[in-house]
């Protein structure tokens, strides 16, 4: 490929229905090596017949001594450009100790927000990044190497999460550096692209080159077709597993999701497993994950199949903090990290909201004469309170040793015991929430009724509470 069919390639991604569209801002990355810099120079001569107007961004890793001098670098080519420059530093190191990662999964993390942060700040559409044809190669055979599905092995998308843009894609490593020795480009060399004790530049300078030498001189086009391919049928796959999820979800809040295991099951392992990794990535950018595609592995996935497979009741741990267990016909998923304790004053008559739970309290005050007619209605999450009992109650967080005389009965009980008769599953019961008036309980939620609240026979009012959630996406499947 000459620089001349080079430029027209990324002129064709531009144009394209995933290019940006004319009078767009796009942040480009640039590492100062010869990928990022061919790119901004590619663009740079496309911008103005397709009226783009380009933001540089370098995020500085802190990673080598050199660091400093690719940043001056990079800020330069900006300049001679007449390009605004975003420059910022990071401490990968310290961001890979403090969140358990490895030091180029934390560069990641951190390289991404920085260029989103860079796209909000300047109003762009799309950010550029710098990957090419060899790249997609390498990709393509260490997934196949870590044993990925589809979805893996269907490499780098020109365009991912609707904003990250890859013009060079389809462009191999020879073409770029031809291309930069042509328009005699300055840039940096990277010295630890060459070190093979990382598995990638084994891949790139060993593996890669025997493929072409002794199987295949296109083995970087051959894989790229193979990526292709299977990215078209990943995506096909995507969009019925999206469609899946939204049938067999039967609960959603940001900490929690519940599936209809029975209606799970009736689909094909395949569509299972994506639904399954669908939800697990949902509760992680809960969790402040932003992008946990690496943390979720095959045998997480695996691991809950089982547990649906044998059906057992047995809470699971999975990876970023969240939880799994079947209990009946609910698969429940719910982050580790427990709520904030809760203990706030409730409207009697009116409506109380507790929104970072998703609790909505509705109560009345009724005529005690209305009982009979209110009775049928009551379990569950309605109830109904003498009205001069009720008085001076709070909603609040279950506690260790809270205890209830329940209902008809002489005695006390723990409420953890009530929770255990209930066959309230363990990974619920962060959820369970009581009224009660300092260490006096009226009601476990859901649960059980406190004797001395009842509705008497001398009542003069009664006040029918009804508990329900704001969140979204619960339907009755959940209920069996």
């Amino acid at each position: 490929m000459s620089p001349e069919e080079l430029v027209r390639c990324v002129e064709s991604v531009l144009l394209g229905a995933e290019g940006p569209r004319r009078g767009d801002g796009v942040v480009v990355a640039v590492s100062g090596g010869v990928d990022s810099t061919v790119l901004l120079d590619v663009l740079h001569h496309l911008s103005g017949d397709q009226d783009l107007r380009l933001h540089v961004a370098h995020l500085d890793h802190q990673l080598r001594l050199e660091s400093v001098g690719d940043a001056r670098s990079v800020a330069s080519a900006a300049a001679a450009r007449g390009l605004p420059f975003f420059g910022q530093s990071a401490d990968v190191t310290g961001h890979a100790r403090g969140r358990g990662l490895s030091v180029e999964m934390a560069a990641r993390e951190l390289r991404f927000r920085f260029l989103d942060d860079v796209m909000r700040r300047t109003g762009s559409s799309r950010i550029a990044l710098g990957h090419h044809a060899d790249d997609q190669a390498e990709t393509v055979l260490l997934r196949l190497l870590r044993g990925s599905g589809s979805r893996g092995l269907g490499g780098m998308r020109l365009l991912r999460d609707g904003r990250y843009l890859r013009p060079l894609l389809a462009v191999r490593k020879d073409d770029i550096a031809t291309y930069a020795g042509a328009r005699a480009l300055p840039f940096r060399e990277d010295e630890s692209n060459r070190d093979r004790a990382f598995l990638r530049n084994r891949v790139r300078h060993e593996l890669i080159p025997y493929l072409r030498e002794h199987y295949n001189p296109e083995i970087s086009a051959a894989l790229g077709r193979t990526s292709s391919l299977l990215a078209a049928e990943d995506s096909q796959l995507a969009q019925i597993s999206q469609e899946a999820v939204e049938t067999v979800v039967c609960e959603r809040s940001p900490g929690k999701i519940v599936l209809a295991a029975r209606l799970l099951v009736d689909y094909h392992i395949a569509i299972q497993r994506r639904i399954l990794r669908s939800v697990m990535l949902e509760l992680l950018r809960t969790n402040g994950v932003a992008d946990g595609r690496d943390a979720v592995e095959f045998s997480h996935v695996e691991a809950v199949t089982q547990i649906l497979r044998r059906q057992s009741p047995k809470l699971g741990r999975l990876p970023g903090l969240l939880n799994v267990q079947l209990t009946g016909d609910r698969l429940i998923f719910r982050r580790r990290i427990p709520y904030p304790e809760l203990d706030i004053d409730i409207r009697i008559p009116g409506r109380t909201e507790v929104p970072e739970r998703g609790i909505i309290l509705q109560s009345r005050l009724l005529p005690a004469t209305a009982f009979p007619r209110v009775r049928p209605l009551l379990g569950g999450w309605r109830v109904a309170f003498d009205a001069d009992a009720a008085k001076g109650l709070g909603l609040r967080s279950h506690r260790p040793g809270d205890r209830l005389q329940p209902l008809g009965m002489t005695g006390h009980k723990k409420v953890s015991h009530l929770l255990v008769d209930a066959k309230r599953p363990r990974i619920d019961r962060d959820d369970v929430v009581v009224l009660a008036r300092g260490k006096e309980i009226a009601w476990v939620g859901g649960i059980c009724l406190g004797d001395g609240f009842k509705v008497r026979p001398d009542s003069q009012h009664l006040v029918y509470l009804e508990l329900s959630t704001s969140f979204g996406g619960r339907n009755e499947m959940c209920d069996g």
